[in-house]
């Protein structure tokens, strides 16, 4: 598993009418412990979204220097990197089967057969998904479908996962569900989680360690426990 490690980053956007240039991120460092869940915290236009997608590899830094472990994927692309990402959008085909969603990702890694099989059917088990498998995605519930996006990003085996608000979108008694399974999850899987809300409830419930975020910059990375004996 990956400890993520980021040292003066910074994205710009630049307008184009005006051609002036705005730091979306800027001066960014922090430090991501290897298999422990990091929560992102800080509101709205921050710059959490962002950062997550440059984790990613799914948008390129300006500047600066971006480490799994050691390994310099600075420049590296999404598919070079062995990440997932949930967001709250689902992203799911709704003309395919639960099954077939999750096991998209396995099957163009050319992932044999009977592993692709047993890989996505244990997946579905682990979150309580296992009998909806034959079923299209338009079909489901809104806590189904996110099951069904984290089942995706999970049968990959990442050593990253990264989740952007992915409970955003379900009602309160599923959020609470869900967070849940989810802590009981990434302990199972054992990779570095980064983990966006800018819901102090759930950050709470969830952080090993916390990462606060504002005006585009990393402001404090904490132990949860510490930082949240110091808040209350």
């Amino acid at each position: 598993m990956a400890t993520i490690t980021a040292r003066k980053l910074n994205k710009y956007y630049v307008d184009k009418k005006t051609k002036t240039a705005t730091a979306v991120l800027y001066d960014v460092d922090f430090e991501f412990p290897h298999a422990k869940t990091t929560v992102v915290l800080g509101p709205s236009g921050c710059g959490k979204t962002t950062l997550i997608k440059t984790i990613a590899g799914l948008l390129p830094v300006d500047d600066g220097k971006l480490y799994f472990n050691k390994k310099d994927v600075t420049d590296l692309s999404a598919n070079e990197r062995n990440v997932a990402l949930v967001t709250q959008e689902y992203a799911l085909y709704p003309h395919l089967t639960v099954f077939d969603n999750v096991a998209y990702p396995l099957k163009i890694a050319k992932v044999p057969a009977e592993e692709l099989r047993r890989r996505v059917n244990e997946t579905l088990e682990a979150l309580n998904i296992g009998l909806l498998s034959s079923r299209k995605i338009r079909q489901l519930s809104g806590g189904q479908r996110q099951r069904a996006a984290l089942a995706r990003a999970l049968v990959k085996e990442p050593e990253v996962l990264l989740l952007d608000e992915p409970l955003s979108n379900l009602d309160k008694e599923t959020r609470t569900k869900l967070s849940f399974e989810l802590k009981t999850l990434f302990k199972k899987t054992g990779a570095t989680v980064v983990y966006v809300t800018h819901n102090d409830e759930e950050a709470r419930f969830l952080a090993d360690v916390v990462a606060k975020m504002d005006n585009g910059t990393v402001t404090l990375v904490a132990d949860a426990a510490d930082y949240y004996r110091n808040v209350y």
